[in-house]
């Protein structure tokens, strides 16, 4: 999976990594087992096979599971959740 904005592009690896260029010195999170990613104005978000999401720079610390999709925009994170 692929997602860019016009700070940077980034891609869910096939081992689950997720590689962002340019790299960012505000890149806190380490994903691991993505399937998708998401990227937008000062933020990235993945989605892990399990359904998990987790974000980095301005949307740091955020979490949430049973997530199917995710889309990042200017100061918001949108995701569609199971149930």
């Amino acid at each position: 999976a692929i997602a860019a904005s016009y700070q940077r592009s980034c891609a869910a690896l096939d081992d689950g990594r997720v590689a962002c260029w340019p790299h960012d010195r505000h890149d806190h999170v380490s994903f691991t087992e993505a399937r998708a990613v998401a990227v937008g104005p000062g933020a990235r978000c993945a989605i892990d096979a399990r359904g998990g999401l987790r974000c980095d720079g301005l949307a740091e610390g955020l979490a949430w599971s049973g997530v199917t999709d995710v889309a990042v925009g200017t100061g918001v994170v949108c995701a569609i959740v199971e149930g």
